[in-house]
């Protein structure tokens, strides 16, 4: 079930994970060429994860195509990390 999986999904999360913010430009779209330097900034520094896309809550600002794009930007370095969105 959804749920049940979701479950299963927070027990592996281990460690220290970030909450990030996310890179918007001046008109409110999501700004992808600071969003994958910003990520690999944050894996560089240390941490277990990742919250990415609406820890401050712009994520109800993206729409579904924005939140495509920026999942498409995640850096190699975070790939292997525990990352939501």
């Amino acid at each position: 079930s959804p749920r049940r999986q979701s479950l299963e999904c927070v027990a592996r999360l281990r460690g220290a994970i970030a909450a990030a913010l996310t890179p918007l430009a001046g008109g409110g779209d999501l700004d992808t060429d600071a969003f994958g330097p910003y990520l690999d900034f944050l894996a560089g520094h240390g941490l277990d994860g990742i919250l990415a896309l609406g820890t401050t809550g712009e994520g109800v600002l993206l729409d579904v195509a924005e939140r495509k794009r920026a999942a498409a930007r995640r850096p190699d370095a975070v790939k292997s990390m525990a990352t939501t969105a």
